[in-house]
């Protein structure tokens, strides 16, 4: 892969993250929930942080994950997990 093809994977990564973070916003405007910015969130397998990060503008975030791949890392909580959890 040249590194044009490798920026554009990106920005369309990019892009779908946006596009899902706006979606978790209508679904917590279609609750009631939209303005109220005492709300917490919790993003749980953050990944690259974006959405963390666009949320974080309206919320109070806390992002947990295994492996911290971060990119973005301003505006919100990160805790890296150590342990599996197990589930009975």
């Amino acid at each position: 892969m040249n590194s044009k093809q490798s920026i554009n994977k990106g920005f369309a990564a990019d892009h779908a993250r946006q596009a899902k973070a706006l979606k978790i916003l209508k679904v917590i405007e279609d609750v009631g929930k939209g303005g109220n910015n005492t709300l917490k969130l919790l993003d749980i397998g953050t990944g690259n942080g974006s959405i963390a990060f666009y949320l974080a503008r309206h919320f109070d975030v806390t992002s947990v994950d295994v492996v911290d791949q971060r990119s973005e890392r301003e505006g919100y909580s990160f805790c890296r997990l150590t342990r599996r959890a197990s589930i009975s």
